[in-house]
């Protein structure tokens, strides 16, 4: 019998718990699985006297004693020392955030689970990415494109007020309904991806992804899976050229060498439109493949059914 935890939240629908809700109503169908969750409220597991948060699943199968959790949790979670404890080889644990997670998984001794990676989603569940994605097309057609680039954050990032005063970004604007944000996002030729000091990647860069609008970041240190190419699905700024450290809290705080690195790299290809329409069309087809509504399932699945690349190997 499988058992099935995970907590919804109550502070707006994000597409990570869509999903945990597909994942459960897909066990429950194909494998009469027990669902057990609750909104805000963390759910307690007593077979492992823990509580999980409201971006994870616990998969248990019961019979078997084997274990599957799908975290996307920015941090360690107390699903890391469920594993540790128990150590055993036929238990997965799926992540996202593998750059955080890392030093934790590496200090366990004789790990046995299995530490898989995977990929993230946009933003809302409630968005018709297509909508927006078809809208820019227009616009490029119309050529009625703002030469600039796209930024915006609530959580703030060191570079984002320099770049602003440069002249080369949007201008800063108050936090806004969601599809409005996508309605001013689709007017500019690219959109820019910076790191926090926790996690790589976050939601911002795949609503870029599927709105169509080319991403610009710096060379991504983590894994993912599937592989997000630089230069193939995103603008890539080369480290070493900049000397930029592999590093991502130093990416969040940016600093001269990092402003220099976005304004060179913006300049250089902001009229190549054979560029920018060939990251545009492989990032959106890798949205389409792995991370949209008709999608994610499935990808989520076969990681959690089949073999691929170990976070430490």
């Amino acid at each position: 019998m499988y058992k099935i935890y995970y907590t919804t939240t109550g502070y707006g629908p994000w597409t990570v718990h869509d999903l945990l809700n597909e994942l459960a109503i897909f066990y429950h169908n194909c494998y009469d699985a027990e669902i057990i969750t609750r909104v805000k409220e963390r759910v307690y597991i007593p077979e492992f006297d823990c509580k999980i948060m409201d971006c994870e699943s616990l998969i248990y199968n019961t019979h078997n004693d084997m274990l599957k959790i799908i975290s996307f949790a920015e941090r360690p979670s107390e699903m890391i020392n469920v594993l540790k404890k128990r150590n055993k080889e036929t238990d997965r644990l799926i992540i996202v955030h593998g750059l955080s997670w890392s030093n934790s998984v590496n200090k366990i001794n004789n790990r046995k689970f299995k530490v898989y990676n995977t990929t993230f989603y946009p933003f809302s569940p409630k968005i018709n990415y297509n909508y927006y994605y078809n809208l820019r097309q227009l616009k490029k057609y119309h050529n009625d494109i703002t030469d600039k680039i796209f930024f915006r954050t609530t959580t703030g990032r060191g570079d984002e007020k320099e770049l602003l005063s440069s002249g080369i970004t949007n201008e800063a604007f108050k936090p806004i309904p969601f599809d409005q944000y996508l309605n001013m996002a689709i007017n500019y030729k690219i959109g820019l991806s910076i790191s926090t000091n926790v996690y790589e990647i976050c939601h911002r860069d795949f609503d870029y992804m599927a709105i169509g609008l080319p991403m610009m970041r710096v060379e991504m240190l983590g894994s993912y899976f599937p592989k997000l190419i630089p230069n193939h699905h995103y603008i890539s700024i080369d480290r070493k050229k900049y000397n930029l450290p592999d590093n991502i809290a130093a990416d969040r705080i940016g600093g001269e060498a990092y402003i220099k690195a976005y304004k060179d790299r913006f300049f250089e290809v902001k009229d190549d439109y054979e560029l920018l329409d060939f990251i545009s069309k492989n990032a959106n087809e890798y949205y389409r493949k792995y991370s949209a509504p008709e999608s994610r399932l499935n990808l989520l699945l076969d990681i959690l059914n089949k073999d691929n690349k170990d976070l430490n190997k």
